[in-house]
């Protein structure tokens, strides 16, 4: 069992970096909910989050005892702030890498709070015996996203034309990968 990771921001507020509990889906769903509103550059936009409570607490059940997964919430008070979600392959030949997917709620951007928590999934990776590869994928356009992930190594492995779209514009998304090894 993980220790949670306690610590104040810029803002005064006190972040709590946790593994989620099947009693945070609800607060779960509700910060996906509100957060594809707060950027065009999620694959969902407010209120389009289509998992239900009970498939997330089916999730955070089945990450949890996955040994090539990994889930983080922040929370300030109860409410969830960012998460993190990295999930490995299932299968023998793909089971050493995963996709990386991380969100920050737009009031908590510049806090370091998605640093704190990618430091927390880079340091359990390399204890691992299994993972060696963190894939993702970003927008081009989202610059910003960019450069936090080539800050912690990750590098440009390709691009998928036309791969989102929004506001009636097709936008472009960036392969990146992280190597991981011992």
């Amino acid at each position: 069992m993980e220790t949670p990771l306690e610590f104040s921001i810029k803002t005064g507020d006190q972040v709590t970096i946790k593994s989620p509990k099947e009693s945070d889906a609800r607060a779960v769903y509700e910060y996906f909910n509100k957060i594809g509103g707060e950027t065009d550059y999620l694959t969902f936009g407010e209120g389009e989050y289509d998992s239900s409570i009970r498939d997330l607490k089916k999730l955070f059940r089945e990450l949890d005892q996955k040994p090539n997964s990994f889930i983080r919430i922040a929370v300030v008070e109860t409410r969830v702030i960012a998460v993190l979600n990295f999930t490995g392959g299932n299968r023998t030949r793909t089971r050493h890498g995963g996709n990386l997917n991380i969100t920050v709620s737009k009031k908590f951007w510049e806090c370091g709070i998605g640093s704190k928590m990618l430091h927390e999934l880079l340091d359990w990776a390399r204890k691992t015996d299994v993972i060696r590869k963190i894939n993702l994928k970003v927008r081009t356009d989202n610059t910003r996203a960019i450069r936090f992930y080539k800050k912690f190594g990750f590098k440009e492995e390709g691009r998928i034309s036309r791969d989102s779209h929004s506001g009636g514009q097709f936008y472009d998304n960036l392969c990146m990968g992280l190597k991981i090894d011992k």
